[in-house]
């Protein structure tokens, strides 16, 4: 599955500012790098939230110094370096179980049908290089887990309320919001059981966060202007 030419970009830039790094003096090198992961809660919105926020860190940057946001990009690089269907990896965390069993039944992976663990070990490996490159926006696929040993890291939860993410989700699908309403808890229960399997003991809610967001009270600008302060700069 070929890559990109955004992502071939994006990556392009990080092996020049990472090369650029490899060259300070000896002992310079011990600098943390920051990386930020978002997580979402299903129908919070903030969908362009990781792309505008990485706009306005990399303002006044060279090319080696911006920052780059990987949502759908997250997607194509784990598809391209792994051959694994973009569309699966989409709905890794969204999905039960039953469902993606079924799924990776039919695939075949490497001349193997791959399990649950297989498959997230892959978006895991790409997700840790990424923040351990730094300057690096990672949307969702429980980052905010996967990097927690990851020195550096601003870990943000955007959310809102049910009622609110329902109506989102409502006019986004054009569904009922009954339907919206199940939708969402459909979506919200089968996250916490994927996680509760992958990361048994770590709850998924405000106390594995740097900072909360809440999408119903703050537009995206005030979300930038929040986070941005959080951010080391350099």
């Amino acid at each position: 599955m070929a890559m990109s030419d955004p992502v071939r970009v994006m990556l392009a830039e990080m092996r020049a500012s990472a090369m650029q790094r490899s060259k300070r003096p000896t002992g310079s090198s011990d600098v943390v790098i920051p990386f930020i992961t978002i997580s979402r809660m299903s129908g919070a919105g903030a969908h362009t939230l990781a792309s505008n926020l990485a706009d306005r860190l990399s303002r006044g940057q060279p090319d080696t110094g911006r920052w780059h946001s990987f949502d759908r990009e997250l997607v194509d690089l784990i598809a391209a370096d792994h051959q694994i269907s973009q569309s699966l990896i989409d709905t890794l965390e969204d999905t039960g179980r039953s469902w993606l069993d079924s799924v990776l039944s039919g695939l075949k992976f490497s001349g193997n049908t791959p399990s649950e663990l297989e498959l997230y070990r892959k978006v895991a490996q790409s997700v840790l290089a990424l923040a351990k490159a730094g300057k690096t926006i990672l949307v969702g696929r429980g980052g905010v887990f996967i990097t927690q040993d990851v020195p550096g890291g601003i870990h943000l939860l955007v959310t809102a309320p049910l009622e609110v993410r329902a109506e989102r989700t409502a006019e986004m699908r054009g569904i009922s919001l009954n339907e919206a309403t199940r939708l969402i808890r459909d979506i919200d229960q089968n996250r916490a059981d994927f996680y509760q399997r992958h990361w048994p003991g770590r709850p998924y809610g405000p106390e594995s966060f740097m900072l909360t967001l809440n999408s119903a009270m703050l537009s995206e600008q005030q979300m930038v202007d929040t986070i941005v302060p959080l951010v080391p700069s350099g």
